[in-house]
């Protein structure tokens, strides 16, 4: 069975204020916003929060709470499938301000594949995209481990695990949106180009 989570534990800490989670650029927070992508798609959802950020996320979301402190994405992949390590989890930071329907799609058309992990790799990129990926069960005891080892980088785990890479439809959907400046880029993308659902 395939779920749904939304990241939102990270600090926000380069956005000068701004809580990437709570984002409005859709018409909604952006926690709600790739919330209600997930549950269109008929996919259960979850928000991956932090301790001190489940208090205010409203309680019809639901939410699981990262069992490891301050170790990044890793934590929170780690933490949901110790809730059910028999699901394939689509994982989406919010930090992805871009993302849509048919982004999630492309991944999911990819399921049926014998891989441990599902990723986009952009076309001159060294890296994947560890942070919008589907990350199937079999990958659960190497994130576990991982995690016990304190390597708490999803890139070197795609490269040790069977991971199929593919190439985004529209690379400039999966930019991150890290500071101020790439916030306006995002609001800039969003301006001049009508976003495909």
């Amino acid at each position: 069975m395939l779920k749904g989570l939304v990241l939102i534990g990270g600090k926000s800490s380069r956005m000068e204020g701004l809580q990437k989670a709570w984002i409005d650029i859709h018409g909604k927070p952006q926690f709600q916003y790739l919330f209600n992508l997930l549950s269109d798609l008929q996919i259960p959802a979850y928000i991956s929060c932090n301790a001190k950020q489940a208090p205010l996320i409203p309680k019809n979301f639901p939410i699981i709470i990262d069992s490891y402190d301050s170790i990044g994405p890793i934590g929170g992949i780690v933490s949901a499938m110790e809730v059910d390590n028999e699901a394939d989890w689509l994982v989406v930071a919010c930090d992805l301000l871009l993302i849509n329907r048919a982004t999630f799609n492309q991944l999911i058309d990819e399921i049926g594949t014998n891989d441990d992990i599902i990723s986009f790799q952009k076309k001159d990129a060294s890296f994947a995209e560890t942070t919008i990926s589907i990350y199937k069960n079999s990958s659960y005891k190497y994130l576990k481990e991982a995690i016990q080892k304190k390597n708490y980088g999803l890139q070197a785990i795609l490269r040790n695990l069977q991971t199929k890479y593919l190439y985004p439809i529209n690379e400039e959907l999966l930019l991150n949106v890290n500071t101020r400046a790439d916030y306006n880029t995002a609001l800039d993308v969003l301006q001049n180009k009508k976003m495909d659902t």
